[in-house]
This record gives structure tokens, C-alpha cells and sequence, in this order.
């Protein structure tokens, strides 16, 4: 048996549950109002598409030369 000093006593699964519950709605919470990572990845693949958009949206203006090409193989397809 053991003793009173090791003994931890057992947290509920009810309490595990509503601490995943919790944490979840807590995350998910906080950040409303804030645009989802999709939506600002969206003006990238904008960016790629539209010889427009990139005149105005200049990968290499902002420092990111690498983004230009990231999303570029998006153009070969304009069908889909």
C-alpha cells in the first residue's frame, strides 16, 4: 500500500474532458477577429494569378523575393 506522501489522488475523466473542452474554446476564441491563415495566404496565390495584383502587391518591394515564385506554378493551370 502506499503512503500518504505518494499518494496522488486521480483527477476525474470528466475533468480531462472539460480541460480539452475548455482549452479548445479558449483558442478558438481569442482568436476571432483575427483573418485565418487560409484567407491571408489567399492574396499570395492572388498575387501569383493576377499580373495586376502583383504590379500592386510587389513581392520584391516587401523583401520576400522567394514568395513571387512560391505560388507561381499556380498560373499554369488557369483552368482549375
Amino acid at each position: 500500500m502506499p503512503s500518504a506522501a505518494t499518494h496522488r489522488p486521480e483527477i476525474p475523466f470528466g475533468a480531462w474532458v472539460a480541460l480539452i473542452l475548455v482549452l479548445g474554446a479558449w483558442l478558438r476564441l481569442r482568436g476571432i477577429g483575427v483573418p485565418e491563415a487560409f484567407v491571408d495566404e489567399g492574396g499570395n496565390v492572388l498575387t501569383a494569378l493576377d499580373p495586376r495584383v502583383r504590379a500592386i502587391v510587389d513581392p520584391l518591394g516587401q523583401g520576400r523575393p522567394l514568395l513571387a515564385h512560391l505560388f507561381a506554378p499556380g498560373g499554369w493551370f488557369p483552368a482549375h
